[in-house]
């Protein structure tokens, strides 16, 4: 992948000795005895945080802001008058992974200087090593109430990579240094999240967090499906209402939306076949957990619409062969006609007690009969 010279004058970076980060290993044990470690990290508090765990003989972390911020589009949700689908500003563009991969590469060699690394690990969010842990130790950013960390001009709309390399490599002269909160305690991020998941200052239960479920696979617990809104992949409120997000900078041109990354219509994300969906969203971040978790995702954005013209569309998907878009589009129906107060018709209800008698999965049936529970 080839960035502009232009997109690489907006990453930032330093570098920090690759000792063993003692503290961040301890804060990373206690979340995970409290339940609170994050999903899809199967490292340990060790291995996320010493960088031995990567490269035998590490000398030194270069840590990398990679910025992606862009402003909504302006007529992102002006074509309907329902709400249309939306997917968080990290998944907009190219994926990340590729492209703060491609600037870490890029910006090496002159890093490194006449020190050549013999050897070089390199990872963007999907490494062993916590990207925010080795942030924090290098000053690249303060940290904010909602967890996310700051990068002058570009707010918290930043991505973070690391490069872990067998020489000795110095900080620049002009090295961001930061430590600590970039907050004055407004208290925005965590009274406007959507489902607590904020529970205090620095606090983040990430169970709860939409940014995490609307990635993870399966049954979704229903008392959380409402919170997800309109929200296809990923949840940007806890940045989007921060002050310190203001008048921020543009990030990379890679980020800028494409056509397909806003103004989403939840059916053509249900209606898509999985041809459909290599060629356009298996190639973006937000496709990185399969078809079937946007179409899970789409069947509760419908279902938030709230719109009783939409049931007829939904009741194809009752007969799908995944159980998990079965029951959750069950659950779409009857949440739709209990919003509305309206009665679904004999047809659908003798439909929905057949149902249940030959449905083999529990779960299906557990949102059929609570469907039929709502209406009767």
């Amino acid at each position: 992948m080839n960035l502009t010279d232009r997109d690489l004058q907006k990453v930032s970076w330093t570098a920090v000795p690759a000792r063993r980060l003692y503290e961040a290993e301890e804060r990373l044990r206690r979340r995970a005895l409290c339940g609170l470690a994050p999903p899809f990290v199967p490292f340990s508090p060790r291995e996320r945080a010493d960088a031995s765990s990567v490269m035998r003989d590490a000398r030194s972390v270069v840590v990398f802001s990679v910025p992606y911020g862009h402003p909504d589009p302006p007529d992102s949700q002006s074509s309907s008058s329902a709400p249309r689908a939306e997917v968080s500003r990290s998944s907009w563009g190219r994926d990340y992974h590729e492209v703060v991969k491609s600037a870490v590469w890029d910006l090496l060699p002159e890093i490194v200087g006449r020190n050549a690394a013999r050897r070089a690990h390199v990872q963007a969010d999907a490494g062993p090593l916590e990207e925010k842990a080795w942030a924090i130790r290098a000053g690249l950013g303060g940290v904010g109430e909602n967890t996310c960390i700051y990068v002058p001009p570009y707010g918290s709309w930043v991505f973070l990579g690391l490069a872990v390399v067998d020489v000795n490599v110095a900080r620049p002269d002009d090295s961001p240094h930061s430590h600590g909160s970039v907050c004055s305690g407004c208290r925005s991020c965590i009274e406007a999240c959507p489902t607590g998941a904020l529970y205090a200052p620095h606090r983040l239960n990430p169970k709860r967090c939409l940014s995490y479920l609307t990635q993870h696979k399966g049954f979704l617990p229903r008392v959380l499906r409402r919170a997800m809104g309109n929200r296809l992949f990923g949840c940007d409120t806890c940045q989007a209402v921060c002050p310190a997000n203001d008048d921020v900078c543009r990030g990379l041109t890679a980020f800028a939306p494409e056509d397909m990354d806003v103004g989403i219509d939840p059916f053509s994300i249900l209606q898509m076949s999985e041809e459909d969906f290599r060629s356009t969203w298996a190639r973006k971040s937000s496709g990185w957990r399969g078809r079937r978790t946007l179409q899970r995702n789409a069947l509760i954005v419908c279902a938030n619409r709230g719109d009783t013209q939409e049931i007829d569309r939904l009741l194809p998907h009752l007969e799908d062969r995944r159980p998990v878009i079965r029951g959750h589009a069950a659950w779409a129906v009857g949440e739709i006609l209990q919003r509305t107060g309206s009665h679904p018709g004999r047809s659908l209800e003798e439909g929905i007690h057949g149902m249940i008698q030959s449905e083999p999965d529990p779960r299906v049936r557990f949102e059929a009969r609570r469907l039929l529970a709502g209406i009767s």
